[in-house]
Formats: C-alpha cells, sequence, structure tokens
C-alpha cells in the first residue's frame, strides 16, 4: 500500500473518531484493512477516503440507485451488529462490496458473508472488488434481498444497507434464535433511523436506534416507494389528494428564508414519529429540508441547514419553531415490530402499520 492512500487511511479514520463515528477497536482495524479504492476504482483517491457517499448508479430520472455508503454511516452500523469470529452474515445490498468486505474482516476466523443486490451489474462488480481486495470467499449474489438466502440461513446477522418500511419475514425466519436483524427503517415523511432488532417471543424488539438513511429497498418488478413530484419538487410526505392539490399552489409561492440556529439536526430524525404532518422536500439543486404542513392553512415550514424556509402563511413555522424548542432526541427511543393484529398496549409514541408488521414506537 502506498504511502498516499496510509495517509489519507488515517486521516479518514481519525476524522471518523473525532466526529463520534468510530470507538471500536476491532471495527477501527477492519477500516485499516480494507482498502476503500479498491471498491471504487474510477475515483480519485482523495475522494476515495473522504467521508462522503459515492454514487455509483442511477436510473433513467437521475435518482441514485446504488452508492458507497457514507463511511460514518458503515462504522455506526458495524458496531451496532457487534459483530465476532464465526458468525454468519447476510447483507441485503452489496453495493461496491466495501462494507461486505469490512464485515468479512470482522467475522474472520470462520465466519461466512452473503451479500445480495437486485442489480445483476452492481452485484457483478461488487464481486470483482472483492477479489481485486483479496476477498473471494465472500458469497455475492444477484436477486430480490426481501427474500434473504434461505439456503445460507441460519444468520447470526442480518443487515439491510438499503431503507424499508417493514422487516422482511423470510429475514426473520432465516435469523438465529439469537441473531439481530439491523434496518434502516423508514418512518413517516421520508425519515429513517437505524434500528437494530432481536426477538422476544414473537416480537422484534431494537437493542439499538442511531440516526442514518440509505436509499430504498428494490425489488424486481416493483419501483421503490420514493417520493411525489409536485411543482417541481420532490416530496414525501402523507397527503391526501386534496392536501396535494393545496401544497401544489403553496409550493409554486416564492418562500420567504431567515436563519434558524438549530443546536443539532438529531431531533429532526424524529419528526415524522413526533408530527403526522411531516414533510420533506428535496428541489432540483439537491438541497433537502424537513418540515410541517399544514394544508387548511395553506402553511409550510421546513429546516434546512442553518435556515427556515417558510411557504404561504405562518402557522406552520410557528408549530414547527414550537416543536424544535422542546424535541427530544433518538437516543430514547424504543421499538418493537408486532405481528399484524397484536394487541398495542396504549402510550405508544408513534404507530405505524406495515404489511407485515405493526411497528410500535415508544419512549422508553
Amino acid at each position: 500500500m502506498s504511502a498516499e492512500v496510509a495517509a489519507l487511511r488515517e486521516r479518514l479514520i481519525d476524522a471518523l473518531i473525532a466526529r463520534n463515528y468510530l470507538h471500536d477497536a476491532r471495527v477501527i482495524d477492519a477500516f485499516r484493512a480494507v482498502p476503500r479504492h479498491l471498491f471504487v476504482p474510477s475515483e480519485p483517491l482523495d475522494r476515495a477516503y473522504s467521508e462522503e457517499s459515492i454514487i455509483t448508479r442511477r436510473d433513467e430520472r437521475g435518482v441514485p440507485t446504488s452508492s458507497s455508503s457514507q463511511p460514518g454511516v458503515v462504522a455506526v452500523m458495524l458496531e451496532q451488529l457487534e459483530l465476532a469470529p464465526g458468525m454468519r452474515v447476510l447483507e441485503i445490498g452489496a453495493g461496491t462490496g466495501y462494507n461486505a468486505a469490512l464485515i468479512a474482516r470482522l467475522v474472520r476466523p470462520g465466519g461466512a458473508v452473503t451479500t445480495i443486490d437486485v442489480q445483476p451489474d452492481v452485484a457483478s462488480e461488487a464481486r470483482a472488488h472483492l477479489d481485486a481486495a483479496g476477498l473471494g470467499d465472500v458469497d455475492v449474489r444477484d436477486g430480490d434481498g426481501w427474500l434473504g438466502a434461505a439456503d445460507r440461513a441460519p444468520f447470526d446477522r442480518i443487515e439491510a444497507t438499503v431503507s424499508v418500511r417493514d422487516v422482511s419475514p423470510a429475514w426473520v425466519a432465516q435469523l438465529a434464535a439469537d441473531g439481530v436483524v439491523l434496518v434502516p427503517l423508514a418512518l413517516r415523511a421520508g425519515g429513517q433511523l437505524l434500528v437494530a432488532f432481536e426477538r422476544d417471543g414473537e416480537r422484534l424488539v431494537s437493542r439499538s436506534v442511531r440516526g442514518g438513511g440509505f436509499m430504498p429497498l428494490r425489488r424486481p418488478g416493483l419501483a421503490p416507494a420514493t417520493y411525489r413530484d409536485v411543482a417541481g419538487w420532490r416530496v414525501v410526505a402523507d397527503l391526501a389528494p386534496d392536501d396535494l392539490a393545496v401544497l401544489e399552489e403553496v409550493l409554486a409561492e416564492t418562500p420567504r428564508v431567515e436563519r434558524a440556529a438549530i443546536a443539532q439536526q438529531a431531533p429532526f430524525l424524529r419528526l415524522g414519529l413526533d408530527r403526522p404532518d411531516a414533510i420533506s422536500l428535496a428541489n432540483a439543486d439537491g438541497w433537502g429540508a424537513f418540515g410541517l404542513f399544514d394544508s387548511e392553512r395553506r402553511s409550510l415550514a421546513a429546516f434546512r441547514e442553518g435556515e427556515l424556509i417558510v411557504f404561504g402563511r405562518d402557522d406552520a413555522r410557528e408549530l414547527l419553531l414550537s416543536w424544535a424548542s422542546t424535541a427530544r432526541g433518538i437516543e430514547t427511543l424504543h421499538f418493537e415490530a408486532l405481528p399484524r393484529g397484536a394487541t398495542i398496549a396504549s402510550g405508544a409514541l408513534a404507530v405505524l402499520e406495515r404489511e407485515h408488521h405493526t411497528i410500535v414506537v415508544r419512549e422508553r
């Protein structure tokens, strides 16, 4: 390894430690052992060892479909998994193969890694990257990750590196009795949290919750549910048709922009849990914002990078500022995934009905 690569690698590791993403000595050693530039060979070395995610595929609309994930999020999830030698691991979303390589280092000796990607060309490139890094023993497959890999089960750990609205029943069936399934769980209004679940009878209960997000799971023949185009904006929100019509009119107005000093971004990861009127926006310039939309009062307000953007009346602005002044962080959240139809005890912060599970969120 060249001196330049070694220096860039150490700079990245130091930055991840300084930003509180990376703590575990074994995970740090894995970052040192796996050369990220081999997994993004078309990128300059300084970008390969930056803290950025690197988009590697886009669809016909220009929407990203695959990437090398932001190293900080990769580090957080690896520490959530608590990997150990000898473990069998399933990864949903192979991407460049970099995360599978890190996992492979952490489960040696005796462990086994299977990674699946729905895009055959992505899986093929991940295979080539892993071979180049000397990790030809990782089992790379193209196919529907939602179905898992029953022939390789049971798995001690299952990690989705794509966001999901629900936990696949196949993953639950393929999970070892004391196993952990880690998913970027899609909430309301485009929000996501990294939730590590473990079994408790018929329930899955969270053992850790962290901030982070990923592109949505893609399945053969099924377009991922992502956003709606409204007046030139990409919008994620739970809205009735009449509300969508009002939103289009409101977004056509010129927004008012003001400075907004927000102490931390973490509370906004839970905006969609606290407020059913939450909304997220993105425009053609690539910036995103999270906020509230009041259809009846024709008012929308959203935070983005130290600014507050207001469309229409000020009602949503006042609600959003009030919420932000008292919002709690994510460290107190506890998730349960219950079989559909299960009895839900009172006092839940949010109840999210999904196809296979009811997701119940509470304050610990």
